[in-house]
C-alpha cells in the first residue's frame, strides 16, 4: 500500500525532531528555589517531550516526539515568531492580538520604551496615586498602528506576582469621550460609565 502525502511529511517531521531534540530519560534542572529552571536549554526532558522552563513557568519551546511545537512566554502560549523572532516582533502584531495575555507579552518581549518611541502613540492621561503605586494609570493615543485610531489604558494588576512585581497591562479601548480619561476608558471596560464608575478594589 503506498503511503499518502500526509504521512510521509508526518513521518519526516516526527524524524526531525528525534534528530533535533534531546528526547531521552527523565531529567529535571531546577533552580536553588527548586523551580525548573535553564536559562537556554530545556529544563524538563523525557522520552516523549521536553519542554523550556525559567523559575517554574514555561518559557520558550515545548516539543513533543511526534512533532508538536508550542511557544511559551512566562506560561503563556504565544505565537511562534514572539519566540523565533523577537527582534522582527512590530508595535502592530503585538497591539492587533484581540487576547490581553498575549499583548502582555509581546509588549514585554517588545519592550516599552519602544511602544512609546512609536510616532503614533501619545500619552493624553495619566493617574498617579502615591499611596498606592498599583492604582497608577496611563491612557495613550494610538494612531498610525492599526486601520482605525483608537486608545490604550495601561493598568497593573493589583495582585502581586509571586516575586513581589505586578503585570502591567495594556487594554485598548475606543476612541471616543467616553474613553478621554483613565478613569473613563477602565469604566469602558466594565461597561460603566466614568459617573457609574467607583470600585472599591479591583483585580
Amino acid at each position: 500500500m503506498q503511503e499518502s502525502q500526509q504521512m510521509r511529511k508526518f513521518r519526516m517531521r516526527v524524524s526531525y525532531f528525534e534528530d533535533e531534540i534531546p528526547f531521552g530519560p527523565h531529567k529535571e534542572i531546577r533552580n536553588p528555589d527548586g523551580q525548573l529552571h535553564h536559562e537556554t536549554e530545556f529544563a524538563l526532558i523525557t522520552p516523549t517531550l521536553c519542554v523550556q522552563y525559567k523559575n517554574g513557568r514555561r518559557h520558550g519551546l515545548q516539543v513533543t516526539k511526534f512533532g508538536t511545537p508550542i511557544y511559551f512566554y512566562e506560561d503563556r502560549r504565544v505565537p511562534p515568531k514572539f519566540i523565533l523572532d523577537p527582534e522582527g516582533l512590530t508595535i502592530e502584531e503585538v497591539l492587533g492580538h484581540e487576547n490581553g495575555e498575549i499583548r502582555y507579552a509581546g509588549m514585554n518581549i517588545l519592550g516599552y520604551d519602544k511602544f512609546l518611541e512609536h510616532e503614533g502613540v501619545e500619552l493624553i492621561d495619566e493617574e498617579i496615586h502615591e499611596d498606592d503605586p498599583t492604582k497608577n494609570r496611563k491612557l495613550y493615543h494610538v494612531s498610525k498602528v492599526l486601520m482605525n485610531e483608537y486608545r490604550i489604558v495601561e493598568v497593573l494588576n493589583s495582585t502581586p506576582e509571586p516575586d513581589g512585581t505586578h503585570k502591567r497591562y495594556f487594554i485598548p479601548v475606543p476612541a471616543t469621550d467616553d474613553c478621554k480619561t483613565c478613569h473613563g476608558a477602565v469604566a469602558w471596560t466594565f461597561g460603566l460609565t466614568a459617573q457609574d464608575y467607583n470600585p472599591v478594589h479591583e483585580t
